[in-house]
């Protein structure tokens, strides 16, 4: 299947899997290390109550590294890592819920076909299915927010 500019179009079904799920933990892994630190002095300067511990971002990175170093700035992040997974479950799970409908679209009727081709419905049907494996397999982002 290709577009008008002649782009090819990689589907579910022409992807190495094992190279896709390798390559997506470890490109996602690497993300997070590199991200966290920030994600977790934005979390720090949001839940302040009252007297104000930090000042702003550079007050908190560096209050953070005195006090418990740089292990300090990944407090939290192996419960977070824990979504890695939910995350290749979602694509997953959207892609074989939208590959079945597509082998449905075969004997379905012209108001089956024109729902399947409308731009929401297909993704309530394909998105809906994934966002419900992925909160269901994966409620880590309470745990990852709740102020210890």
């Amino acid at each position: 299947m290709e577009d008008k500019r002649n782009i090819p179009i990689i589907e579910w079904e022409h992807l190495d899997k094992k190279k896709f799920y390798v390559f997506g933990l470890a490109m996602t892994m690497m993300i997070r290390i590199s991200v966290y630190p920030f994600a977790l002095i934005r979390t720090r300067l949001q839940i302040q109550k009252g007297k104000s511990l930090y000042q702003g971002t550079f007050d908190a990175f560096v209050k953070i590294l005195r006090t418990d170093g740089v292990l300090g700035l990944y407090r939290g992040f192996l419960v977070n890592t824990l979504t890695l997974v939910s995350g290749q479950c979602y694509v997953t799970t959207y892609e074989l819920t939208r590959r079945s409908f597509k082998l449905m679209e075969y004997g379905a009727s012209t108001e089956v076909m024109w729902l399947l081709y409308s731009p929401t419905y297909p993704t309530v049907l394909y998105g809906g299915p994934s966002t419900t494996f992925m909160q269901s397999s994966s409620p880590t982002s309470v745990l990852r927010t709740a102020p210890t």
